[in-house]
């Protein structure tokens, strides 16, 4: 296959994207202490400190009921929200203490920062995917600069501890996953399950990486018969690792992972609060938005040129499968094209078509087609 032709020299490579990714940095350092509270994040943080006295009961009794907050902290059984993941937020608490952040103004802006370098992680990941898909670091790079300059992107980046740092685990699912479906190896089975896991206990919808797994696994093995076994090793050990991180991540699943996980899961259909939202000139219940409601969403917060060059590229790809699909599919362009295509498509048709909560719709229009359509 022929190389396309560089739209920069490789010799900018290095500067340019150290460059990029150091302002990034430089960026949220400067500004992480100029973003307030969101609404929810006290609720998120409380979220994390009673995981991690459940741990810390588990693991060290003695040392924790030893704590002058101890008593003060909620048992798990009256935590309201065991619905949601939290390997982000218990190395958070931890980190705190650590850096021994007491002041509340302290401790919400070292988790301005840390929340921040975490999204700057994911969209390293999604510049990754770009080169590799278009073979070209520029354009990579390019995906990456529409992403976080996308409207909300950048100001959520830093207080949005759910659909921002779930984006970024999950488009480092998706790159873990197209290196291992390339070169499937013990050690891309083991980074794989790890994106996976923590994607899981970010937000539950998560578990779409397992199935885009498993399908595209299968897919691979279809037309690529010489993978086929150091595949199925590789899943053999993925699928296990997964399960394992998503368990050890959250302690709530601990005493019933099956049962505690389903109910967590299920969760994602309904709305505790019944807030209302402005919607087509009308006020509307968040349990009973219409199907249209992310599409529109979507639209309504995507820059114009964004969605024209979106729909150009769809328009494309449907062309370029259309034609011959069997010799589309045999190509590893465009059995990487579906994956992108089923990322961005499959959980906004989920939306559309079940009944999930005003909070799923939100993680679905951020988290799962900002990054895909870029």
């Amino acid at each position: 296959m022929l190389r396309p032709t560089p739209l920069l020299p490789d010799s900018l490579r290095r500067p340019l994207v150290l460059g990029f990714f150091a302002l990034l940095t430089l960026l949220g350092i400067l500004l992480h202490r100029d973003y307030g509270l969101s609404w929810d994040e006290q609720l998120d943080r409380l979220n994390g400190i009673i995981s991690v006295k459940y741990v810390a009961l588990r693991l060290a009794p003695e040392l924790a009921r030893q704590q002058e907050s101890f008593a003060a902290i909620p048992d798990m059984s009256q935590n309201e929200d065991v619905d949601h993941g939290v390997v982000f937020q218990m190395p958070l608490t931890v980190l705190e203490k650590v850096v021994g952040a007491e002041d509340p103004r302290d401790v919400y802006f070292l988790r301005h920062l840390v929340t921040f370098l975490t999204v700057v992680a994911g969209t390293y990941a999604l510049y990754r995917l770009g080169t590799l898909r278009f073979r070209s670091w520029a354009l990579g790079l390019l995906g990456a600069t529409l992403l976080i300059t996308s409207p909300r992107m950048f100001a959520e980046a830093f207080y949005n501890y759910k659909d921002l740092v779930f984006l970024a685990f999950f488009t480092a699912g998706i790159y873990t996953l197209t290196r291992l479906l390339r070169r499937p190896s013990g050690r891309g089975a083991l980074l794989h399950a790890l994106a996976t896991g923590a994607a899981v206990d970010v937000r539950t919808m998560g578990v779409l990486l397992l199935g885009f797994t498993l399908f595209f696994a299968g897919l691979e093995m279809w037309y690529r018969p010489a993978i086929r076994r150091p595949l199925r090793l590789a899943l053999l050990l993925y699928l296990p690792v997964t399960a394992a991180v998503v368990v050890a991540g959250w302690p709530y699943l601990w005493e019933q992972p099956v049962e505690h996980f389903l109910a967590a899961f299920q969760s994602f259909s309904r709305y505790r609060s019944d807030m209302l939202v402005q919607y087509w000139g009308q006020q509307i219940s968040v349990r009973s938005l219409p199907w249209h409601y992310a599409p529109v969403w979507l639209l309504l917060t995507t820059p114009v040129a964004y969605s024209l060059l979106f729909g150009a590229g769809v328009a494309s790809l449907v062309g370029a499968a259309g034609r011959q699909p069997r010799a589309w599919l045999r190509t590893r362009t465009g059995r990487q094209d579906l994956l992108f295509a089923v990322w961005f498509f499959a959980p906004l048709g989920l939306l559309c078509c079940c009944t999930l909560s005003f909070t799923t719709a939100g993680a679905i229009c951020i988290s799962f087609t900002r990054p895909s359509c870029y």
